[in-house]
Parts: structure tokens; C-alpha cells; sequence
């Protein structure tokens, strides 16, 4: 069982990582814009959501997806994020989804039942993967980390995390 207390907010996330890459991460946080529908969306809601989130901020992949998780935090009192590093919770990933892959990203309900998950890159960018070789994996996640599937991240997340 994971103890919410235990995970830490954004701010601290990025102040506990080499300069280098708190640099990164603000980088990309300050790119991201979420759409006009997303808004609506995240200030609508009106029960707590629980989101937490296993990253480490060297990880590519863990710092396109954690602005996102932030700027709609931000947007609604009622969504709190509790990060956590893999390291050291190995064991807490695999019992909710039996692999400890970053980023892991997951959503609970009040009675901290697990009601949604994001394990690595969401569904619909996972399914472009799939049947590719190799090489053309590669180029996919590269043009993932530069920003070209932006809209597929933010809509991910809604979908499989928020409106769970």
C-alpha cells in the first residue's frame, strides 16, 4: 500500500535534482499549454483525485509527461500529485501494476482503489507502437519527446487518469 504522505510536490521534485535537469524540466513545463476543452474539463471536477507518480527527472519520457499532471494540478484544488522516485519503490509498482516502469502515473479514488493508470506513454501513443521495428520505435518516442504528439499526452492523461 502506498502512503500518500510520503510523496512529494513538483517544486520539490525539481529542487531535489542535479541543476541540469530541473533546467529541462522548466523548460518543457513552461512549453506546455493544455487546450482551451482541457481547462474546462479539470475546473469542473468537484471530488478529490489522488494521482501518483513514479518518475525520476533524468528520465526523458517522465519529464514530458509530468508538466502536464502539473499544470492541471494547478488548475483544480480538488487534484492532488504525490511523486515518488522508483527507486526504493520498486515493490509499491509491482503490486499495483506488476512492473516498475518510469514514468508510472496512477489515479485513485477516495477508498484508494485504483481507477486509472499511465505506465510509460499513454494507450493511444503505445498503440502507434505497436508492429513497428525497432528503428521506427525509436524515431516514434523521438518525436514523442520533442513535442509532436502533445495533444495525444494531454488527452491521454484526461482520459485515462483525470475522468476515470
Amino acid at each position: 500500500m502506498i502512503e500518500l504522505e510520503e510523496g512529494i510536490g513538483f517544486e520539490q521534485y525539481l529542487n531535489s535534482s542535479k541543476e541540469v535537469y530541473k533546467q529541462k524540466q522548466l523548460q518543457i513545463y513552461k512549453q506546455v499549454n493544455l487546450a482551451d476543452n482541457t481547462k474546462k474539463i479539470i475546473s469542473q471536477i468537484n471530488q478529490k483525485i489522488d494521482i501518483v507518480i513514479f518518475a525520476e527527472i533524468y528520465c526523458p519520457d517522465c519529464r514530458i509527461l509530468l508538466p502536464y499532471l502539473e499544470k492541471m494540478r494547478e488548475l483544480n484544488d480538488n487534484i492532488s500529485t504525490y511523486i515518488f522516485p522508483r527507486k526504493g519503490y520498486e515493490a509499491v509498482m509491482e503490486e499495483y501494476i506488476r512492473l516498475a516502469r518510469i514514468p508510472t502515473v496512477l489515479r485513485f479514488d477516495s477508498s484508494k482503489e485504483l481507477k486509472g493508470q499511465i505506465i510509460e506513454f499513454p494507450q493511444e501513443f503505445k498503440k502507434k507502437l505497436e508492429g513497428l521495428q525497432e528503428e521506427e520505435k525509436k524515431a516514434l518516442i523521438e518525436d514523442y519527446r520533442s513535442g509532436e504528439y502533445n495533444r495525444l499526452i494531454e488527452e491521454g492523461i484526461l482520459e485515462e487518469i483525470i475522468l476515470r
